[in-house]
């Protein structure tokens, strides 16, 4: 009898777990919410710039979000993220103006940073504790999965409900929102082991963090293996999934079908992810899946042809490869304790390259260099990616406790 048959709790807890993920995802104002902006009277620079400071809120917030989930319970830190997101969602609704889309996004930094690292923590620990961790990948690509395929369904309704009413979208994820703020508070709370030392040995959590980067370069590589996984996929969805499209002359009627396309592929990717160990190990898949994205970013530069099958391939992908490398990543933090907090920071690397890179996209993007764009990415990452690589696949087979985070050495 397998260990998930000997204890129900375990698919319990991940059925809630995934339907926390789906609900809190599920935002119908997504698609739609520039042109409700501008509906509301906003013009592009307000839009713009409410977008620069969510993104900078999410950078400053990141960390002490993920130090206030390890104080209080990453279960509290879910429901109180949801609980954030549901007043964020009411905002446009009961507000107008600058100030209330200002809110609205300010809120959802904060939101959204809660949940980061925390949601990730509390499935790790709950399995750990339950002795199948080894089940990890399968329900945390089963929850991705579930709440991509709930935006593949949902979103094409998005642009009728606002021709009713720009409030319903609103509504809508508000009640989502409070659908996933239920299913956390239904989540098994969790009673972590103490630290190995008292976290007021640390001066301060700067130098906390200094040290784990210090004493953990495997989790540093294993943090840029992320970035770039997380890197290409929001520079083909967001930055260069218009003009790539636009130069296909898809009319702007299709991309929501592409898009809902292309999402189904991530989905179906993320379902299936936990059965590629069937085949390669772990380390070994996540380097293969990452070429295998750049080498899409190639071939969409070269052949116009196969640029939507590229496409589609890409986010198969991606779908595949988070779940997968989030294992690596939880496998190498060995003190729950710090679980959410080190999850954070990762997530803070992964939106400071993201950054960085969208400043030298832009303007080549603005001088009609997209093949140009495609091919750089491709071939950057790849260099990283063999980098970062080599160390990993030497140490793979003392992937063990002297290489994970040596907090008895901080």
């Amino acid at each position: 009898m397998t260990l998930l048959k000997k204890d129900p709790s375990i698919k319990t807890v991940a059925a809630i777990y995934g339907g926390f993920q789906l609900f809190l995802s599920l935002l119908l104002w997504v698609p739609v919410f520039y042109i409700i902006q501008k509906q509301m009277g906003l013009v592009d620079t307000e839009i713009f710039g409410i977008q620069s400071f969510y993104y900078m809120a999410f950078f400053i917030l990141e960390i002490p979000t993920g130090l206030i989930s390890d104080k209080i319970g990453h279960k509290n830190a879910l429901r109180l993220g949801a609980l954030i997101l549901m007043v964020a969602n009411f905002c446009p609704i009961f507000l107008s103006g600058y100030s209330s889309f200002l809110t609205h996004f300010m809120l959802i930094a904060v939101s959204r940073s809660l949940v980061s690292g925390a949601a990730s923590a509390y499935l790790y620990d709950f399995l750990k504790t339950k002795g199948a961790v080894s089940e990890y990948k399968k329900f945390e690509g089963r929850a991705r999965a579930w709440g991509l395929l709930a935006r593949v369904i949902t979103w094409p309704f998005a642009g009728t409900l606002v021709s009713i009413d720009p409030t319903i979208v609103y509504w809508l994820s508000g009640l989502n929102s409070a659908i996933a703020f239920l299913c956390a508070t239904g989540l098994t709370t969790l009673t972590v082991a103490p630290a190995t030392k008292p976290k007021a040995s640390y001066k301060n959590e700067f130098l906390f963090i200094a040290k784990v980067f210090k004493t953990s370069p495997l989790l540093v590589l294993l943090m840029l293996q992320g970035a770039g996984i997380f890197v290409l996929q929001r520079i083909c969805m967001v930055q260069l999934f218009g003009p790539l499209l636009e130069n296909q002359n898809v009319s702007i009627q299709n991309f929501g079908l592409v898009m809902s396309a292309m999402t189904l592929m991530e989905a179906m990717g993320a379902s299936k992810s936990h059965k590629l160990k069937m085949f390669i190990k772990d380390y070994t898949a996540i380097f293969i899946l990452t070429l295998c994205m750049a080498a899409c970013f190639w071939v969409m530069a070269q052949s116009q042809l196969v640029a939507i099958v590229a496409l589609g391939l890409f986010s198969l992908c991606c779908g595949m490869a988070f779940p997968i490398q989030k294992q690596l990543l939880n496998d190498s933090i060995s003190d729950s304790n710090y679980r959410a907090t080190v999850l954070s920071i990762e997530s803070i690397l992964d939106r400071i390259i993201c950054a960085v890179a969208i400043m030298f996209i832009g303007p080549l993007i603005a001088s009609k260099q997209l093949s140009a764009v495609l091919e750089y990415s491709a071939l950057i990452t790849c260099a990283v990616i063999v980098i970062v690589f080599v160390p990993i696949y030497i140490k793979r087979g003392s992937f063990n406790k002297k290489d994970t985070l040596a907090f008895d050495n901080l």
